[in-house]
């Protein structure tokens, strides 16, 4: 699987190639009818979206070791890109296309998608299935060609603990898919409608003043400009000080159980300080107001001697912990989870069981939507489960771990719920 145009610096180059392909477009647009313009139209946004299922399939690559062997520039890649520093600027943007593309293609085609860039349609065996309407010729053709030996990634590597690490890294993206909310993706575009650091009127005069340099206006247009520029300004002014009281209450319901949910799982981790935790949130300039959230699901501890003051998650709100949480690393989902045990066994002990034994550790449908839901009820997800049951049954230890058991258990627990 290529990089798609990636540089080490981004993983979004690709949208300047796509650009340049919309300009051709447009300039095509007055030679074409409508339906040829439409159909080029879906043509250009089914690759943007692919590039989303692409990225994560690269990754998952390179995490289950298929670039080991002389791919260290491909593993810096994958480091810097997985950074909490570097988070709203690339896996933040690339979570939140992974929704666009299934909200584009519809869950039952984004799952065969999917499976497809994983290259696993094959290693699942689903040529006794039949997924595919067999009066359409056109589909009966699209499914010989997923089923194609040659198109099976496993024909050229053949590695059974590779295979295995993508199995397992593919069910943890799709529960992660599943489970986690989508208004938190959006925070950022969110954030910036309602206004930060970047609302200071100098900043936008500079911006205003940045991008007219190379257009030619007139002197009416300037002064209109101008004129705009001050009376935003002094709006500003006259409304500081209650911007700066009502920040949080700015926040849209959303914002606030994106907070929430975010603080909720960092602070399973342990005790943190309030700077920590603003960090983790990586908004880069974005003004972030949590004390209120934190007054509320979690306990403040006071400074004792050379350590700061921390923050300390309430019990019960253990019960919204999620180990699919996406910005979670592998070694910090598996601290999570010794974490979260350690405090449900404390609880237990002493007697104070809330309802932690049958929820904790399994996530839940509570911030699915019906795009998301829709993909536990596709023919592909079937086959999948089906698919691992089978092998856990017989016990055929080369085509399943402990690993992959637990996530399809909680996969079928999904859909239970």
């Amino acid at each position: 699987m290529n990089v798609v145009f990636r540089s080490s610096q981004s993983f979004h180059e690709f949208m300047t190639q796509f650009q340049d392909l919309k300009k051709e477009e447009k300039e095509e647009e007055k030679t074409t009818t409508s339906s040829e313009n439409e159909d080029a139209s879906e043509k250009w946004m089914d690759v943007y979206v692919d590039q989303f299922m692409k990225i994560y399939a690269f990754v998952s690559q390179t995490q289950s070791d298929l670039w080991k062997r002389n791919g260290s520039d491909v593993f810096n890649i994958v480091e810097g890109y997985e950074k909490i520093g570097w988070y709203p600027l690339l896996k933040g943007s690339d979570v939140g296309g992974l929704y666009q593309a299934l909200e584009w293609n519809g869950p039952s085609n984004f799952i065969t998608k999917f499976l497809y860039f994983y290259q696993l349609h094959d290693w699942l065996d689903v040529a006794t299935l039949c997924i595919m309407p067999p009066h359409d010729n056109s589909l009966l053709e699209t499914s010989k060609e997923l089923w194609d030996a040659y198109e099976s990634g496993w024909v050229h590597w053949c590695d059974l603990d590779h295979t295995l690490k993508m199995v397992e890294s593919l069910l943890i993206n799709l529960i992660s898919l599943i489970s986690e909310p989508t208004y938190r993706v959006h925070h950022v575009i969110t954030l910036e409608q309602h206004g930060s650091k970047s609302d200071n009127p100098n900043e936008n005069e500079h911006k205003t003043e940045h991008d007219n340099t190379n257009t030619n206006t007139n002197a009416n247009t300037n002064a209109n400009i101008n004129a705009n520029i001050n009376e935003v300004e002094m709006t500003c002014k006259s409304s500081q000080h209650e911007t700066e009281l009502t920040l949080f209450e700015r926040q849209s319901i959303d914002e606030k159980k994106w907070l929430e949910y975010e603080l909720v799982h960092w602070l399973v981790l342990g005790k943190a300080t309030y700077s920590e935790l603003v960090n983790k949130l990586s908004m880069l300039d974005e003004e972030i107001d949590c004390k209120p959230v934190l007054e509320r699901i979690a306990v403040f501890q006071a400074p004792q001697g050379l350590e700061n003051a921390k923050y300390c998650l309430k019990d019960h709100y253990y019960i919204k912990f999620n180990p699919y949480f996406h910005k979670y690393t592998v070694e910090e989902r598996q601290q999570a989870l010794e974490m979260a045990d350690q405090k449900l066994n404390q609880i237990v002990s002493n007697g104070k069981d809330e309802g932690l034994l049958s929820s904790l550790q399994w996530p839940t449908v509570e911030y699915s939507n019906s795009h998301t839901l829709g993909l536990l009820g596709t023919p592909w997800m079937g086959t999948i489960w089906t698919c691992l049951l089978h092998h856990v049954c017989v016990n055929d230890t080369k085509r399943f771990t402990q690993n992959t058991l637990v996530h399809c258990l909680r996969l079928i627990a999904l859909v239970t719920e």
